[in-house]
Parts: structure tokens; C-alpha cells; sequence
């Protein structure tokens, strides 16, 4: 059995993070102001370092990972937790 996955949301959230941080990076380009840009690249920064890019399921913990390291969930604070297989 498949204990580790890939997270539902990240490509809806990778293709959300390249917009609105080419929207960003435009606002800055067009504006003459260096706090608009140490701004944008600062929210770019943190959004990337702070997704969550998978989880997996051990034993009787459930682990979410990504760039800021991985933190670990005892399963048993969860009220349900129900596994659907994805084709």
C-alpha cells in the first residue's frame, strides 16, 4: 500500500503561486519604489518556503512535508480520517 502522496491542491497551487507572483514581480517592475519590490519578492519567498508539497501516512502519525521541513501529526487528535484512493 501507498503510504506517501502527492498534496490534491498542488497544482492548483503551483499554477496560483506563478500568477499572482508574475503579478507581483510586474507591480514592482512598473512601480519606481524599492519597498514595493523587497515587498513582492519577500510574499514570493515566504509563500514557496511555507507550501506544503506532500504528505504521507505512518503507522499513527501523518506527515506534511515541504521546503520549511516536515511536521508530524499524531492521528489519533483527528475525529475521522478516511482513505480514498486516487486512480
Amino acid at each position: 500500500m501507498k503510504n506517501q502522496f502527492r498534496s490534491p491542491w498542488d497544482m492548483l497551487l503551483i499554477s496560483m503561486t506563478v500568477v499572482i507572483s508574475v503579478l507581483l514581480i510586474a507591480v514592482a517592475f512598473f512601480t519606481d519604489s524599492l519597498l514595493t519590490y523587497i515587498i513582492s519578492i519577500s510574499l514570493i519567498t515566504i509563500g514557496i518556503f511555507f507550501g506544503v508539497y506532500g504528505y504521507s501516512l505512518h503507522e499513527r502519525n501523518y506527515e506534511s512535508f515541504g521546503l520549511a521541513g516536515q511536521k508530524t501529526f499524531p492521528t489519533q487528535k483527528f475525529r475521522t480520517l478516511n482513505l480514498v484512493p486516487t486512480p
